[in-house]
């Protein structure tokens, strides 16, 4: 074989084994591929809540609604709180309305709504860090926002998305201990 050929037929082995790589990769399910989050990431939320105690309704509305702040209060220092806290604020809605007190009914629901629109936004703005840490291997980052993400939900049946997160939280604590 000439010099040129056998340069040729290298050539051509490498383009076949890039082509072949990449289908692989192309193929692999979106599920499996540890740098990429899932593009359809859980709802934090049902808005769908009963009351617990419906024959004693205002009680458990006034209690429900006072753990509900408290939850409210300390979600800054625990993302679990603020999903709890929520929670707790539409049962304290659902017992109001069945206690008859509109005007109780429509605060609880207001500081739900409020609750939930501001944890949303936390999690959108995680998820936003969180790509672009992966984009720049930033793994310090990646580790504090996939952390963050998990607390957000823990409360979630298992799923692609909840189990992805905890793989990277994986790596990404195994990176960051080692640029250290």
């Amino acid at each position: 074989m000439s010099g040129d050929l056998k340069t040729r037929m290298t050539l051509v082995g490498l383009i076949v084994i890039l082509i072949t790589f990449a289908m692989s990769v192309l193929q692999t399910p979106r599920a499996q591929r540890k740098d990429r989050p899932e593009r359809v990431v859980p709802a934090l939320f049902t808005v769908e809540a009963a009351c617990p105690l419906p024959d004693k309704a205002t009680e458990s509305a006034l209690r429900l609604e006072r753990r509900g702040r408290l939850f409210a209060e300390r979600y800054p220092y625990d993302p679990e709180d603020g999903i709890r806290g929520a929670q707790l604020l539409l049962e304290a809605q659902a017992c109001y309305r069945l206690a008859g007190s509109d005007v109780d009914r429509r605060r609880t629901q207001e500081l739900a709504r409020d609750l939930m629109q501001r944890v949303e936004a936390d999690y959108a703005s995680a998820r936003l860090v969180l790509k672009d840490a992966l984009a720049s291997d930033h793994w310090d980052v990646i580790a504090r926002e996939v952390h963050r993400l998990l607390g957000l939900t823990r409360h979630l049946p298992p799923g692609a998305y909840v189990e992805w997160l905890r793989e990277t939280a994986g790596r990404a604590n195994a990176r960051a201990s080692m640029a250290q």
